[in-house]
């Protein structure tokens, strides 16, 4: 389920990490013209790491101390989540980092968080390390955004950065906010914003809330139908049976609430149905009925993405 590299600062504190003596608006010289970088390293636990330019990266999101350890040998200061679910500051702390939250949708990005991230991008200390929940799209496009309207990117090399990152055409939205990018400056908002005084969580709404924490349930299932539907040995901590009533539950608590458009509360309850049966076949054994729950829980997942996410 597709809904809404990391970095280490010695500090511990929000308003602790800072970028040099630019003011609001500015861009430190080095920083917009500098073009050599080390090579690429490989990471063993972080997954889809990018490096558009000499000091920031976009990447999925870091799960598991072995990921932050990996950023931390990165010399990450700052890491950026625009993804909905909460971010892990407490391990971000740990390893003397800053953690910035700021969720965006798939379908682009509101004026006043372009603001933000363009100030983020600006203020924080760097290397600075963006991440959504698997690096492919919001991610990128955050970054992108952030580097045009900073002018340490064009347009073009923006979206080729998209393209590289495998950003899917799918969310046109995310494509648009880096050309505009291009053609007007960032909102004068951002003049205003100290970006190393952004809040470390930050959250969209209950039910994408709600939403993120289905998404990272149905990615541990997957985990599990890739391991024959067992535990996988890289997570121990995964049982099929666990993460399909985790499932089951997230989607029963989705129906108490009464802020989300009718339609779009059929959907969660129709896919509620599909995870409390899928459960149930997976606790029975019954092998091809937890097949047919699975693909049909794929086949509600694209389908209500397509309705209500990706526009």
């Amino acid at each position: 389920m597709r809904w809404a590299v990391v970095f280490a600062c010695p500090f511990a504190l929000l308003g602790s990490c800072g970028g040099g003596s630019e003011g609001p608006g500015q861009v430190d010289a080095e920083r917009a013209t500098s073009t050599e970088a080390p090579a690429m390293p490989t990471f063993e636990y972080l997954q889809h790491v990018h490096r558009p330019v000499a000091g920031v990266y976009s990447g999925a999101q870091p799960v598991g101390e072995a990921a932050f350890a990996e950023l931390a040998a990165l010399g990450v200061r700052t890491i950026i989540s625009v993804d909905g679910a909460r971010p892990d500051a407490e391990a971000v702390r740990a390893h003397g980092m800053q953690y910035v939250h700021l969720p965006i949708q798939y379908a682009g990005i509101d004026t006043q968080r372009r603001a933000e991230l363009v100030a983020a991008l600006r203020d924080c200390e760097r290397p600075i390390y963006v991440h959504c929940h698997h690096g492919l799209h919001r991610g990128p496009a955050a970054t992108a955004y952030a580097l045009v309207g900073l002018g340490e990117l064009s347009a073009e090399a923006g979206l080729r950065f998209l393209a590289e990152a495998g950003t899917s055409q799918d969310y046109p939205g995310l494509f648009a906010c880096v050309r505009e990018a291009g053609e007007a400056p960032p909102p004068a908002a951002a003049n205003a914003i100290d970006g190393r005084a952004l809040p470390e969580a930050n959250f969209p709404g209950t039910i994408a809330q709600a939403m993120a924490t289905i998404d990272q349930h149905w990615d541990n299932l997957q985990r599990t139908v890739e391991a024959d539907w067992s535990t996988p040995a890289a997570h121990p901590d995964l049982v099929p049976a666990a993460e399909a009533g985790n499932l089951h539950d997230q989607f029963r608590s989705l129906e108490s609430f009464d802020d989300g458009p009718i339609p779009l509360m059929q959907d969660i309850r129709w896919a509620g149905r599909i995870a409390e049966q899928l459960e149930a076949a997976i606790v029975a054994q019954d092998v091809k009925q937890r097949k047919l729950q699975f693909n049909a829980m794929e086949a509600a997942c694209a389908q209500c993405h397509k309705r209500w996410r990706n526009k």
